[in-house]
């Protein structure tokens, strides 16, 4: 067994399987089963435009976190959960970094499912966001991209200071692949939060030449 490598076809995207094996030493000498490994298949990317509102209780399909500094995670929370008289960009909730005790500095990434961008030219993100101070307390929000699951994190743009209200930004994608993702980083300094909501990646349609033949009766 341990020199021979078996490939598995048919598997859907994005299901989490568990993996088992049985001894069969004859036609009626057959093992139990026995679990080896639970393992989930990866999201196909995902063709533009791409949005998503966080209107979910749970991470939204294909979405991952990276733990970069402790074990804290984003959460998707409403009005109720949210202190400073924060309420979500539009509907009912948001994607929330929320303290967890002051100064530890935790650090996490929140990153998109994996994208197509090689289908749009000019791509581009946009996105909501807020991160309002509490006293000289400050949250702060990076935003990284890689353009292949192998790549390190790139740094796209940076937010370290107070952001009381809802603000727009709208950022250039460069080095557009097949595989793309995009991760927002959020540390935690005590403030009221880093809130990120209605993001969207868009990009203008590569058209295609197509040639015609027309026939001419006579």
């Amino acid at each position: 067994v341990n020199s021979n490598i078996y490939q598995l076809s048919g598997l859907l995207s994005d299901v989490t399987y568990d993996f088992y094996v049985r001894p069969i030493c004859s036609a009626t000498d057959t093992g139990f089963w026995s679990a080896c490994n639970t393992f989930t298949t990866r999201c196909e990317a995902q063709l533009l435009p791409f949005t998503e509102d966080f209107e979910d209780i749970d991470m939204p399909s294909c979405w991952l976190q990276e733990y970069v500094n402790g074990e804290h995670d984003w959460e998707f929370e409403t009005s109720s959960s949210l202190g400073g008289n924060q309420t979500p960009h539009s509907g009912s909730r948001t994607a929330a970094f929320l303290h967890q005790s002051y100064g530890d500095g935790t650090t996490t990434k929140l990153i998109t499912p994996l994208l197509n961008l090689a289908t749009v030219t000019n791509p581009y993100l946009t996105f909501w966001h807020m991160q309002k101070n509490w006293s000289n307390d400050q949250d702060e929000l990076r935003v990284y991209y890689k353009s292949n699951l192998s790549d390190t994190w790139i740094l796209l743009a940076e937010y370290t200071n107070n952001i009381s209200a809802w603000t727009m930004d709208s950022i250039a994608l460069p080095n557009p692949s097949e595989n793309y993702q995009i991760a927002f980083e959020a540390v935690d300094n005590y403030g009221y939060g880093v809130l990120i909501d209605d993001i969207s990646v868009k990009g203008t349609p590569i058209m295609r030449n197509v040639t015609t033949n027309v026939n001419n009766a006579q």
